[in-house]
């Protein structure tokens, strides 16, 4: 992204206060949902289906060490540059 179009997008909630807030808490909102329903989902999968558990574990795992592969790799570019 471009530091143009970073500071175009975030113009609104620099200028606005009271739209930061609704910011942030939208997006406190959206992680604590996550953080509640994920292992909500994972025990109700433990007890009726049990051969998706694995996957439902397996998939954001490999999901988390690729964008954490992937962060490194470009954090270690953008020291080189």
């Amino acid at each position: 992204m471009k530091k143009n179009t970073y500071i175009k997008m975030t113009a609104p909630f620099r200028e606005n206060n009271r739209a930061a807030r609704k910011l942030e808490l939208i997006n406190k909102i959206c992680t604590y949902l996550v953080f509640i329903t994920y292992p909500v989902y994972v025990l109700y999968l433990c007890f009726t289906a049990g051969h998706m558990l694995a996957l439902s574990i397996i998939a954001p795992l490999v999901g988390f060490i690729a964008v954490s592969v992937f962060r490194y790799i470009v954090n270690r570019m953008a020291i080189i540059w």
